[in-house]
């Protein structure tokens, strides 16, 4: 599948192993993606638009300048991955179910993203825009949230999350008991 001439449309892959491999200047349009293994793949400038990874693997992955509209990620796993490098163009992305460790989403505008029922464990989201971001029943072990908008972002039932609410703007953002009470940490008092 490397250096296609012709998108890939419609494709269902299943069950297939790519790791390592190259797809620079790749176009797949509502492809389904079924236990793939996509880990230390370069999707240098590839094109994704309407597609659904399911329980695929694309740990050390590389989106440099690549498009991702549309995109669901379900029961996926996703280790040392910089979004930030992903263009900014039309980003839209849901993950479901899915492990995300070590990824950097500094900077970027995710406004309703979905992370419902998700393990993100230390990843940063700085300076991020998170406007009505799902984070319901997510682990959030050792994720860091600075200077991001979390207005109406929802966190109920989430766990795990440590971040100074003075250095997030999160106007009716949404928690659940006993977690909310994390945010009395920075004022360093006992709560009996």
């Amino acid at each position: 599948m490397k250096s296609a001439t012709a998108p890939h449309v419609s494709v269902i892959f299943r069950d297939e192993d790519f790791s390592n491999q190259t797809f620079r200047f790749e176009e797949f349009e509502d492809c389904l993606f079924e236990n793939c293994n996509f880990s230390s793949c370069d999707f240098t400038r590839t094109v994704f638009l309407n597609c659904r990874f399911e329980n695929c693997d694309l740990s050390s992955s590389r989106f440099q300048q690549s498009n991702l509209e549309g995109v669901i990620f379900d029961g996926c796993r996703l280790i040392g991955i910089d979004f930030t490098m992903i263009s900014r163009v039309r980003l839209d992305m849901t993950f479901n179910d899915s492990e995300l460790e070590m990824c950097n989403f500094t900077g970027l505008s995710l406004e309703e993203t979905s992370f419902e029922r998700c393990r993100i464990d230390e990843c940063e989201f700085v300076e991020t825009i998170l406007k009505k971001a799902k984070f319901r029943e997510t682990d959030l072990t050792g994720t860091f949230f600075r200077q991001c908008d979390l207005t109406e972002a929802d966190f109920r039932g989430a766990k795990n999350y440590r971040f100074n609410p003075w250095e997030n703007r999160m106007t009716n953002a949404r928690f659940s008991t006993p977690e909310v009470l994390s945010f009395l940490s920075p004022l360093q008092i006992l709560v009996d």
